[in-house]
């Protein structure tokens, strides 16, 4: 029975974390070895694999990065993806946040939480239809508030403000 009354408050506390996803950039933890779950096994001799990735052309005219700590396959195979749809135009990265210069280029990209940003943003505004929608490019595909078709719209009308 001791041992249920260790199990249930750490059962609970991922519970309630996965309901509510990220928390607050201040409410944070900075990351070292006893609060960032990736370096706590790596430490305890589990590795982690790192989901860092960058392919196409660094001189492409859109830079699109994905900030994920691994977990969002769906997520950031859409945005592997683009690189198939967008040959030689598009310069795909992704940056996982577990490790120490992932989070650091987290936060410099303006984000609290996982995102992509396109060509350095990630809250665009998409013309359709005659009227301009501001699409928030956080979280994932099945948390966020965006849609593959956000994605493909925002790349495209960055490519036409380009002229390419």
């Amino acid at each position: 029975m001791k041992t249920w009354t260790h199990i249930l408050p750490a059962l609970a506390l991922g519970i309630t974390l996965a309901v509510t996803g990220c928390k607050k950039e201040q409410d944070q933890p900075a990351g070292d070895a006893t609060t960032n779950p990736a370096e706590m096994a790596a430490n305890a001799g589990g590795g982690v694999e790192y989901c860092d990735f960058a392919a196409g052309p660094e001189a492409a005219p859109i830079k699109v990065v994905a900030y994920y700590p691994g977990g969002h396959e769906e997520t950031l195979a859409t945005v592997k993806a683009l690189l198939k749809q967008y040959p030689d135009k598009v310069h795909v990265r992704v940056v996982d946040w577990r490790h120490e210069e992932g989070r650091a280029l987290k936060k410099a990209a303006g984000l609290s939480c996982a995102g992509v940003t396109i060509n350095g943003n990630h809250i665009i505004e998409i013309a359709r239809d005659g009227k301009k929608e501001s699409i928030s490019f956080t979280k994932g595909l099945s948390k966020g508030e965006w849609a593959v078709e956000d994605l493909k719209a925002a790349v495209d009308q960055e490519l036409a403000k380009a002229g390419k």
